[in-house]
């Protein structure tokens, strides 16, 4: 005999394991304000937010879900931005938000970074004391400089898409925390 049972009656367990393949404004649109037992339940779990190639309306309804909604930067763990083909998203998101507001953020990826942004996130890089994983590209960034502002925090993963330096140019203490770096173009 075949037991039929609601998705909303699972355990939350279960939902959980679910809600944690899903991007967070996808998770959203589809389960917030469906019933209370999702709105809250989506509102207590660790969030993975992707906005790249995400539609600029989508992008822009989840941010004003962040903005009425404080307590959710509390909740993302992991954030990609992305200027490919979005123009501007991540300076936008900046002008929104300042990252270091994102407490528990784990890992961070700024896809087609550019130098118009990287004041901004150098300044706060050193103050996300839970980032783990740091990944960007971009033309004209000064890697080292990315490298350098970082090296007292507790990242341990680096991607970056060039690093051209001499062998000079980088010293031990500038990577001493880092334990796997990716260069994708050397």
């Amino acid at each position: 005999m075949m037991v039929k049972i609601k998705f909303e009656f699972l355990p939350n367990e279960i939902l959980f394991q679910c809600f944690q393949h899903l991007n967070a404004p996808d998770l959203f649109h589809s389960f917030d304000q469906l019933n209370s037992h999702f709105s809250i339940l989506i509102r207590n779990i660790p969030l993975y937010l992707n906005f790249f190639q995400m539609k600029k309306s989508l992008f822009h309804h989840f941010c004003q879900i962040i903005l009425l909604n404080s307590e959710i930067k509390q909740k993302i763990i992991y954030l990609q931005l992305s200027n490919n083909g979005t123009h501007g998203q991540i300076e936008h998101f900046l002008s929104l938000f300042s990252l270091n507001t994102f407490l528990n953020l784990r890992s961070l990826s700024l896809i087609d970074f550019n130098e118009n942004n990287i004041k901004q996130v150098l300044s706060i890089l050193p103050f996300l004391s839970n980032l783990y994983s740091f990944s960007f590209t971009g033309t004209n960034i000064e890697t080292l400089e990315i490298i350098s502002s970082i090296s007292k925090s507790k990242l341990r993963i680096l991607t970056v898409r060039y690093l051209e330096f001499e062998s000079t140019s980088i010293n031990q203490t500038t990577t001493i925390g880092i334990t796997s770096l990716t260069i994708t173009d050397f």
